[in-house]
This record gives C-alpha cells, structure tokens and sequence, in this order.
C-alpha cells in the first residue's frame, strides 16, 4: 500500500464531514500513540462541510508526521492539531511538535523522495505525506516556530447541497 500512496495514490474517495473527519482522525491518533501528549481543537465552522478523501491515506500521511515528531522529539512529543476552515474554500489541519524544528537549509528539501537528515532513514515518509496530500489535491506546508515544527495541510472542501431524507 505504501508503493501505491507513493505513485500519488488512493484511488478510492468518499465524501466525509470534515467534523467527523476531524473526530476520526483523533480518535485513531490517540490509539496509535498512546505515549504522546496531543492537543487537539476544531472549530465549529467546519460543521457541515465535506471532503472528498481516503481516510486510510489521510491517516498515513498524519501517522508519518506523527511518528517524525516523535523520534525527533526522543519520546518527549508534545503536539498540538487544530482543525478549522481556512479563509478560502479549504479545510486546514495545523501539526505543531515541541522538537527542535527543521534546519533552515533543509526546509526546502523535506518533501523531496530521499532526502533524509537521519542515519537509518530512507527518506520517503515526508515524501509519501506530500503525495498523499498531492492526490487529495490538496497542499502542505511546513515552517518552524519558537517551540519547533509546524506542518499546515489544506484538503479542498467539496460542496454539497443537502437534500432531506
């Protein structure tokens, strides 16, 4: 699956809440890191909005940016996520860790298949993030702060007219 998501892809997307999205996301990340300290807010105007996504690819893409923070953290995460609408027509998810951020001289780099800081790294995670985020054409974007790494995801909000049932 990870040779698919790195070729751009999942091929399979449904329409998601982009609350429930946010609930689900949560939900697992609190399962798959038990040890790590998150925090974690959504704002209410993403309430009936809609995302066209794979869930499944989402949440590799956040379990890769996860498990970075982590290792660059040695054990000690702290992240903070936050969910909201953007000014424009885009769902924004907001990963900020506690680390001790990217190298300025690297920051460009990241994303690219390969490229890795670490001595036993492959560098394909933040590559394999970027597609997934590609494929959900959406966007990534990383900076550092004064307490460490700070990556925005934009997901395209799809609109839809609601019928009763």
């Amino acid at each position: 699956s990870m040779l698919l998501y790195a070729k751009g892809g999942a091929d399979t997307f449904e329409s998601i809440e982009c609350k429930k999205c946010c609930e689900r996301i949560a939900t697992d990340l609190f399962e798959i890191f038990p040890g790590v300290s998150f925090s974690i807010h959504a704002q209410e105007n993403l309430k009936n909005k809609f995302i066209k996504a794979n869930f499944d690819a989402l949440m590799t893409a956040f379990r890769n940016l996860i498990s970075n923070s982590q290792v660059v953290c040695k054990g000690e995460a702290e992240i903070n996520i936050r969910f909201s609408r953007d000014d424009g027509d885009f769902m924004k998810i907001i990963i900020e860790d506690n680390g001790p951020g990217i190298e300025q001289n690297n920051i460009d780099k990241i994303f690219e298949p390969f490229f890795t800081t670490r001595k036993n790294g492959t560098g394909l995670g933040l590559s394999i993030v970027k597609s997934i985020i590609d494929s959900h054409q959406g966007d990534i974007f990383v900076e550092n702060t004064l307490t460490g790494a700070k990556f925005t995801v934009l997901l395209p909000i799809e609109y839809k007219e609601w019928t009763p049932e």
